[in-house]
């Protein structure tokens, strides 16, 4: 209760003192004392359980769009967990019992992201156009790196969908201990989702 009523008053005080930035002109801003809105409730039609299935293999998506809050500043956000079973029905990932989990930061989850794909690429062919696309950055928590989810709305035999593109080149970013990109160097390990499009049926 405590860490609800401390939220609030955060929330409060951001939303009347801080600069509105509307989230389909800046993806992922990090100006102080900004709050990244979603003006026009472009990330609510995301919302819910998504399940892409071809035989054995599985991909289940959980989405809710919640209000982040860090130091500096605050934003509108898509968060969210997924569970993967590939095609000989051996579950390789699953992240959903984390999906209720809340912080004032909400960066923790495997899925987060508010960014509005304002551009044709990767062509979708069912992609309502009525609808904006998203993108969302995903983390593979057990090869420990990370890619994206290019999202937007389908109907799908009569069933509101999504049609997503999963991009990721596998590769683990190791720091070296440094803060400076050049000294990073890159290992490649693979990814536990395959690489491609798939299709979500909302359940």
């Amino acid at each position: 209760m405590k860490n609800i009523i401390k939220f609030l008053i955060i929330a409060s005080f951001i939303s009347c003192k801080a600069q509105i930035v509307n989230i389909e002109d800046e993806c992922f801003g990090t100006n102080s004392n900004t709050y990244y809105k979603d003006i026009n409730n472009l990330l609510n039609p995301y919302e819910g359980t998504w399940k892409y299935q071809n035989g054995n293999e599985i991909l289940i998506v959980k989405l809710r769009k919640v209000l982040n809050t860090t130091t500096s500043t605050t934003a509108d956000v898509i968060v969210g967990e997924y569970q993967y079973i590939d095609a000989n029905g051996v579950e390789k990932i699953n992240t959903l019992s984390n999906f209720n989990v809340n912080n004032i930061d909400q960066s923790f989850h495997t899925i987060f992201g508010h960014c509005i794909n304002n551009y044709t690429e990767p062509v979708c062919d069912i992609c309502l156009t009525n609808t904006k696309r998203v993108v969302l950055v995903y983390g593979d928590p057990l090869k420990d790196v990370s890619g994206e989810f290019y999202m937007g709305k389908a109907i799908v035999g009569g069933y509101e969908a999504i049609k997503m593109f999963i991009k990721t080149d596998g590769n683990k970013v190791n720091t070296n201990g440094s803060d400076v990109y050049s000294d990073f160097t890159f290992e490649y390990v693979g990814v536990t989702i395959p690489k491609g499009w798939y299709t979500l049926i909302k359940q």
